[in-house]
């Protein structure tokens, strides 16, 4: 299973890898409203906002939770781990680490090497 992973003294990506055997990876960036469909979005977004919400980005659906577009892809650092055992001996080798469910298409593992909020 392919995680992204991170580490929690990195303010954001990173150009080094978090750890050994983590490869760079393009991941899409989804932006989600929960506006039951594109035009309650435009008629009740900030007055600032001059586009609606079909001008930007693409891939635009409406789904349970509400409405999403994708606005490019970002630069991830991944890791494949077989299984269970696998995820241990990682969390084992770097010390504490917080596992987060499928925030875009992968689960992510942060090495907990420092302070966060």
């Amino acid at each position: 299973m392919r995680f992204i992973v991170c580490r929690a003294s990195y303010a954001s990506y990173d150009p080094a890898s978090p750890c050994e055997g983590a490869i760079e990876i393009s991941v899409p960036v989804i932006e989600r409203r929960t506006y039951k469909s594109f035009e309650e979005y435009d008629l009740e977004s900030p007055r600032w906002r001059t586009v609606g919400f079909l001008e930007e980005g693409t891939e635009h659906k409406v789904t349970p939770q509400g409405i999403q577009r994708r606005m490019g892809v970002r630069k991830e650092w991944a890791i494949d781990l077989e299984g269970l055992e696998e995820l241990m001996k990682f969390i084992d080798t770097h010390g504490r680490c917080v596992v987060e469910p499928f925030i875009e298409e992968y689960p992510t593992i942060t090495i907990y090497d420092s302070y966060l909020e």
